[in-house]
């Protein structure tokens, strides 16, 4: 008597079993089917108008999608995977798996997100506070679009959600501001990065929203960035990031800015231009805009004036628009603005270094204490 039944996995079959005995009649991948074949052709003949080679038919892609989120199958090359590998989606497929995972790479793509976090943009005075001797309002992103002095930020703001002062922890402090932009925590455990320790083990455990989507888009992310967001519970991703050159902190602060945009954040976007989903950039430069005048009529150059240096960035947010626009990109991405803190302007410590005038940016250290005259 044989103690082991045979296995004869290389051996022919005359008549070999057909996809459709091989699956169950109550199977869910058969209700899919069914449902999605009740839908009216006239459908995917207004949307897609033929020509050129036969395309895979929408009614198939559809099942596949319906079937593969309903089996807990989100990402586009696990289902790739499962059309190649499983039964179920073989029999959907019609056994077409040559270009598959090029279309469903398409079908399933999810939209791109470029997050922009501008030092210093936010601006935290009441509503009557303005220059002395102007109508000006202290240089922010609020104050100025409501002048109509920044149309590129204002064409993205009344083209989209604009969110105005979501948090105030009464931390004027980049690490602060950049912890919650980066974890949605109040933590008031910065990590601070230092080069010559070994930070990493002593970070902390929160998880920033770009280490998490690396699990899912490892090959379609960068964070461009410097100092403490390279520690975890920051924009951690270690293999993926692009850390800004330091003798980029030689340049002045717009000519810093200009050099992220251009030669790091678009190269990047340009050479990973079909598969990139999530990028981003953190630009400094407004926050080495300080101990001067929030407005001079005078000339003073992007960099010699609040003022001045937010028509600049607004400049900065038109290359964007235009430059996303020009790739094709522009109804596919999402771009998120965000700011770590304002700044102090005509406070008690202006004061006490002399100054008679609200028209004086002061970034002073803790403790934040001052007071608006």
């Amino acid at each position: 008597m044989k103690k082991y039944k045979d296995c004869h996995q290389h051996q022919y079959q005359l008549l070999p079993p057909s996809l459709e005995e091989l699956i169950d009649v109550r199977h869910l991948v058969r209700v899919v089917d069914k449902f999605v074949s009740m839908l009216s052709p006239s459908i995917w003949d207004r949307v897609f108008p033929g020509g050129g080679t036969p395309s895979y038919h929408p009614l198939m892609m559809l099942k596949i999608i319906l079937y593969a989120y309903s089996s807990q199958i989100y990402f586009c090359r696990q289902i790739a995977k499962a059309v190649r590998r499983d039964i179920t989606f073989m029999w959907l497929t019609g056994m077409q798996q040559s270009k598959i995972k090029t279309i469903l790479r398409k079908e399933t793509h999810m939209k791109r997100v470029f997050y922009l976090i501008i030092d210093q943009l936010a601006g935290h005075w009441e509503e009557s506070v303005k220059i002395e001797g102007t109508d000006l309002p202290p240089a922010n992103v609020k104050g100025y679009h409501e002048k109509g002095l920044i149309p590129n930020f204002s064409y993205l703001i009344d083209n989209g959600l604009w969110v105005k002062r979501p948090w105030n922890n009464q931390r004027c402090k980049t690490i602060a501001g950049l912890k919650y932009l980066a974890t949605g925590s109040y933590s008031r455990e910065e990590t601070l990065y230092n080069s010559s320790s070994r930070w990493f083990l002593e970070a902390e455990k929160e998880m920033g929203f770009f280490e998490f989507a690396k699990r899912y888009y490892l090959d379609k992310i960068t964070v461009i960035t410097t100092g403490n967001p390279f520690c975890r519970g920051y924009f951690y991703v270690p293999e993926l990031m692009q850390r800004i050159p330091a003798y980029y902190h030689n340049m002045a602060p717009s000519f810093r800015d200009e050099a992220v945009l251009r030669k790091l954040v678009f190269p990047w976007m340009e050479h990973f231009s079909d598969t990139w989903a999530l990028a981003h950039a953190y630009l400094s430069g407004m926050d080495a805009i300080t101990y001067c005048p929030s407005y001079t009529e005078a000339p003073c150059g992007r960099d010699g004036s609040k003022h001045t240096y937010m028509l600049f960035l607004d400049g900065l947010i038109e290359e964007v628009i235009r430059f996303l626009k020009t790739k094709g990109w522009w109804e596919e991405t999402y771009i998120v603005i965000a700011s770590d803190h304002g700044y102090h302007l005509g406070c008690t410590a202006s004061a006490d270094m002399g100054v008679k005038t609200n028209n004086w940016c002061c970034d002073h250290a803790e403790p934040w204490d001052c007071e608006v005259w």
